[in-house]
Order: structure tokens, then C-alpha cells, then sequence
């Protein structure tokens, strides 16, 4: 999808990716490690530990997630994936205050749940390791079955704003800003008819119209 770039090595705003999350965390946690099964050496430069996957077959997040454990004797790991420049500011704050019990919490938005901003539990290992030696991947099918707690964040759906194409990357680098205007009055106040005046008059300044009209049927 990033045509063969390595997402987290892709400029945005003039530096990679990763770096963009990396600043976002940095004043939030005391340690972070990277884990990348390609390009270690240029991820080796942002000066962190870099870890590749143990479970072989590039078995996705859940398979960084078990190999994160190695690198650290820690009872928690938190995660989050490397394509989201806008985190949180207050993400790991939020993440461990909802932690109550020894249980997987996951980030959710509004709309979805975002299973790769999860705070995780060293007793989850043993649950993990044997679904992938399973040959399950799907992140979504895991939590289901350890009955992940979600941790609500739909006050700031925009943080988790992903980039999965060169596309999407551009977009976000040149947004395109559209002028609206909005017109509510009272049935038969003349709406449409002032909106029939206007329309005509903005186009002769070689304005693009569009024009969404909202009714109660």
C-alpha cells in the first residue's frame, strides 16, 4: 500500500514517520523499543533498541507484541504503531489510569476499536504465545477471547489518524481547505430562493459550488 516503502521510514513533514510518534511518546514513557523486521539499521540511527519478530512468518502485531516481551522485564508493555503522528499527548496516562485489574486494555475512537494502542500484561504471554503457535494472527480475535478491556478515547478520534498509503500521506501534508457556508432559517422563509440568487453570482466569480440541501423527510 506504501508502493515497497517502509511506512515507518516515510518523511511526513520532514522527518520519518516513526520519529513524528516517537517525539509524541517520548515525554509520556521512560522507554521505548522498536520492533521492525526490515530496515533494523536505519531504525538502529533514531538510537533505540530495535527487535525483530521471534514467531517467523511475519505473523503481524500480535507476533511484535510476544517478542517486546523479551526485551524487557517488565510487568506491562504499551503499544502503538508507528503510522500515527497525531498520539495523544496524555495516550499512556489515560491507557494505565483505566488499569484496574490485570487484563488487556485497548484504545477505542468513536467508530473503531484500535487494537495496536494497547497497554499489555506479562501474564497475557503465555495466552499469546499458544495462539500463535496456533497459526492465529487476527488481533481482534485474540482480545475477543481475552476479554480486552476498552479504554474510551473518542474525544480525540483525530489522534488516531493513520497513514496506509502515499496518498493518505499527502493529504494530510497538503490539506485541502473547502469554504463552507450555512444557511437555517424557519420553512418558507425564503432559503431557496435567496441560495437561487447567490449560486449565479458566485459562479460568474468562478467559484465551485456544491450544494447539500437537509429536509425533515
Amino acid at each position: 500500500r506504501m508502493q515497497g516503502h517502509d511506512k515507518g521510514l516515510v518523511l511526513f513533514t520532514g522527518k520519518p514517520l516513526i520519529k513524528q510518534v516517537i517525539d509524541r511518546l517520548t515525554p509520556q514513557i521512560p522507554r521505548i523499543l522498536i520492533n521492525a523486521n526490515r530496515h533494523q539499521h536505519d531504525y538502529a540511527q533514531l538510537g533505540y533498541v530495535v527487535f525483530a519478530d521471534t514467531h517467523p512468518d511475519f505473523a503481524g502485531p500480535l507476533a511484535g507484541i510476544a517478542a517486546a516481551f523479551a526485551q524487557t522485564s517488565s510487568d506491562w508493555i504499551i503499544t502503538v504503531p508507528c503510522d500515527t503522528p497525531y498520539l495523544p499527548a496524555e495516550y499512556v496516562a489515560r491507557m494505565c489510569a483505566a488499569a484496574s485489574a490485570t487484563r488487556i486494555y485497548v484504545a477505542t475512537s468513536s467508530a473503531y476499536l484500535q487494537p495496536t494502542f494497547g497497554l499489555w500484561p506479562r501474564e497475557c504471554l503465555p495466552a499469546l504465545t499458544t495462539f500463535l503457535a496456533q497459526g492465529n494472527r487476527a488481533m481482534h480475535v485474540f482480545l475477543n477471547e481475552q476479554k480486552a478491556v476498552e479504554v474510551d478515547f473518542s474525544d480525540c478520534d483525530e489522534a488516531f489518524t493513520n497513514i496506509n498509503t502515499l496518498n493518505e500521506l499527502s493529504q494530510l501534508q497538503n490539506p485541502i481547505t473547502v469554504p463552507l457556508v450555512g444557511f437555517v432559517a424557519n420553512s418558507g422563509t425564503g432559503k431557496t430562493t435567496l441560495l437561487t440568487k447567490i449560486i449565479p453570482l458566485l459562479r460568474q466569480q468562478g467559484v465551485r459550488i456544491a450544494l447539500i440541501k437537509h429536509a425533515h423527510h
